[in-house]
C-alpha cells in the first residue's frame, strides 16, 4: 500500500530560499557536539554520565539533551536535543573502524519508505514561486508528471548507499519514536544535522520524519556529506525536505564520493549545495561553471571539522567586516593561531575572542583566591 501525502501542502511554509547564517552556525555547533558521544567504551553502559558531560559543552542554554541513541554493532550515535522552539537530531560522523567499514559498503539498496511513497501525489517544487498559495499548490499536486518524471520514479526504484542505510536502520525506530513523542507534546520545527557520515544519516532521518511521521516542518543541514542515493531518491527527497542545505568545502574529497562508476552511475547529492572555501567565499546553489572553478582538487584536510569551521568563520568575518561574530561553541584557537594567524581577519578575531575571555578568566582567578571562611582557625 502506497503512502499518500495529503498534508504536503504544508511544505510551502518552509522557504528553502531563506538562508540565515546564524542558524547554519548553530547547526554546525550541533554537528560538532555529537562527536563527543561514544568516545569511550563505557559510554554504552553509562549514558547518564555521558549526557551530563555533554550538557556542559552546550553554550546555548535553550538546548537540553533529551537522549543519546546509539547502536554498538554499527557504532552509530544520534544525539537528540530540544528547546521550546526546536527538536534536533544530530548524528556523529566517521570516528572508528566500524564507521569506516560502513562508508565502504557503497552498493545500493532500495529505500523501502521512498519506494512506497506515491510520487504523483507530491507537489513539484521545481520552477514554481515560493509564494504560491494553497489553492495553486493543490492544482500543481493534481497535475500529471512529465514523461521523464514518470519513467524515473515509476520504473527506477529509489536506492541509497547500503552502508549508510544499514547504520541508520539500526537506530531508526528509537529515533523516530522519540521525535514523534516530543513533537506530539509540543509541535515545533525539527532540524536534522551532521558532518560526513553523520550528514548522510541526517538526510535519511529527515526524509523519514516527513514520510513516516507526516511532519513537514523539517529542515536538514549537512557538512561534508557524501552522496547518499540515486536520482530517483534525490527527486523524492528534494520534494519531501526542500529546506536542505549541504555545505561543501572546496576540495573536500568526501563530498565527491561514492564516485560515479559503471556500477553506481546514479549516485548524486541532495538538497541545495552551499559551496565554501578557506578564502571566505560562499556560493549558494552554484552552477556547473562555479563548481568546476571552485570545487576542484582533492584534500583530506578540507573534510575536517576544523576546515569547515575556518571557511564559515572567514566568510562571516569578511562579509560583515567584524560587525557579526559567529558564536562557535568550541573555539579551536590554537589551531587558528598556529596555522592562520598570518591572516589579518583571523588576527583581529583572535584579539576579540581573547578580550572577551579575559574578564571570565580574571573572575575565576579571583574566585580561587577567596579563602574558605568555613574552615576553623588554627
Amino acid at each position: 500500500m502506497k503512502t499518500k501525502f495529503t498534508n504536503l501542502k504544508d511544505i510551502e511554509h518552509i522557504d528553502p530560499s531563506h538562508f540565515i547564517m546564524d542558524k547554519q552556525v548553530e547547526a554546525f555547533n550541533l554537528a560538532q557536539l555529537v562527536y563527543t558521544c561514544g568516545k569511550h567504551e563505557s559510554s554504552f553502559d553509562d549514558p547518564v554520565a555521558e549526557i551530563a558531560h555533554i550538557q556542559k559543552l552546550i553554550m546555548n542554554p535553550q538546548f537540553a539533551i533529551v537522549e543519546i541513541i546509539q547502536d554498538k554493532a554499527t557504532d552509530t550515535h544520534c544525539l537528540l536535543l530540544a528547546s521550546s522552539t526546536m527538536i534536533v537530531a544530530t548524528f556523529r560522523g566517521t570516528s572508528s573502524k566500524t564507521n569506516a567499514k560502513t562508508d565502504l559498503k557503497a552498493a545500493m539498496s532500495v529505500h523501502r519508505t521512498a519506494k512506497q511513497l506515491d510520487f504523483t501525489k507530491m507537489p513539484s517544487l521545481s520552477g514554481r514561486s515560493r509564494q504560491l498559495n494553497t489553492a495553486k499548490l493543490q492544482i500543481l499536486a493534481q497535475t500529471k508528471r512529465t514523461w521523464w518524471h514518470r519513467i524515473l520514479c515509476k520504473r527506477n526504484s529509489p536506492k541509497v548507499h547500503s552502508g549508510f542505510y544499514a547504520a541508520y536502520l539500526s537506530v531508526e525506530k528509537r529515533v523516530l519514536t522519540r521525535i514523534k513523542a516530543l513533537h506530539d507534546q509540543n509541535p515545533r520545527k525539527i532540524l536534522a544535522t551532521g558532518h560526513s557520515l553523520g550528514g548522510a544519516l541526517a538526510v535519511l532521518c529527515s526524509f523519514d520524519i516527513v514520510a513516516q511521521l507526516k511532519i513537514t516542518n523539517v529542515t536538514c543541514t549537512t557538512f561534508g556529506c557524501p552522496r547518499v542515493g540515486n536520482t530517483a531518491f534525490k527527486k523524492k527527497y528534494n520534494h519531501a525536505v526542500p529546506a536542505t542545505f549541504a555545505f561543501v568545502n572546496a576540495a573536500d574529497l568526501v563530498t565527491k564520493l561514492p564516485p560515479k562508476t559503471p556500477k553506481a552511475l546514479s549516485y548524486t547529492s541532495v538538497g541545495t549545495i552551499v559551496l565554501i572555501n578557506a578564502f571566505g567565499n560562499l556560493v549558494i546553489a552554484p552552477n556547473v561553471l562555479e563548481l568546476a572553478v571552485l570545487h576542484k582538487g582533492y584534500s583530506a584536510m578540507a573534510h575536517t571539522l576544523k576546515a569547515y569551521h575556518l571557511s564559515l568563520l572567514l566568510w562571516c568575518l569578511r562579509s560583515h567586516k567584524m560587525q557579526y561574530h559567529p558564536r562557535f561553541w568550541r573555539q579551536p584557537r590554537e589551531f587558528l593561531k598556529a596555522n592562520y594567524s598570518h591572516l589579518p581577519d583571523i588576527q583581529e578575531y583572535l584579539k576579540v575572542r581573547m578580550a572577551e575571555s579575559a574578564p571570565t578568566a580574571g573572575r575565576l582567578r579571583r574566585w580561587r583566591q577567596v579563602p574558605d571562611i568555613s574552615a576553623p582557625n588554627p
